[in-house]
């Protein structure tokens, strides 16, 4: 697991060196705005719970999850996130949970 939460300073991106082998990923409580489509799940193959929750993310990129299949929960209860399609959540072939409470999504 990696846990970068209540950081000082936020972080405002996700990292770039984040260990391959890690099952799960906990960046909550950050001020990341912007879910970036930099292929930084292509590595993280394990990859099975990433923990967005209490950042400012208001946009999230097409292809941000590229081949993030082995993903099965997302927490994203963000506040910041007004809507949202299909293409956004491309790439979460195995998603069971999206936890998206607490936005703006009409």
């Amino acid at each position: 697991m990696v846990a970068c939460s209540s950081l000082i300073p936020k972080l405002t991106k996700i990292p770039k060196c984040i260990p391959q082998s890690m099952a799960e990923l906990r960046l909550n409580n950050n001020e990341i705005s912007i879910l970036e489509a930099t292929g930084i799940f292509k590595k993280l193959t394990q990859m099975k719970e990433i923990n967005l929750s209490n950042n400012k993310v208001s946009e999230i990129e097409d292809g941000a999850f590229e081949v993030a299949a082995s993903v099965s929960e997302l927490q994203l209860t963000a506040k910041e996130l007004e809507s949202m399609w299909s293409s956004m959540f491309w790439g979460l072939d195995g998603l069971r949970t999206r936890m998206l409470w607490n936005n703006g999504i009409s």
